[in-house]
């Protein structure tokens, strides 16, 4: 039924959303500002290993790298035919 799939496709992104929060978390969390009590690179790296977009095309610095807009994708519409307003590069 449509209304079924757009609660799964309502449920899908909600989901998506909740790992890109915590994926931006462990980059933070990476920073070295926070020292010894910093995540290592290394962690978050191999915590996200083949689960993000385009990772092929991510520098090596992509945890630490400001500039690097990471994450995973978003369907393109919100379920009910409409496109979502594109994804802005946002300082981590």
């Amino acid at each position: 039924m449509e209304g079924e799939e757009i609660l799964s496709n309502k449920i899908n992104n909600r989901w998506i959303e909740s790992m890109n929060v915590k994926l931006d978390l462990d980059c933070k969390m990476a920073h070295p500002k926070y020292e010894k009590k910093s995540l290592s690179k290394k962690l978050v790296q191999n915590t996200w290993k083949n689960t993000l977009r385009d990772e092929r095309l991510l520098p090596e610095d992509w945890v630490t790298n400001s500039r690097v807009l990471v994450g995973i994708d978003l369907r393109d519409d919100d379920g009910r035919g409409r496109d979502r307003p594109p994804i802005l590069d946002q300082e981590v």
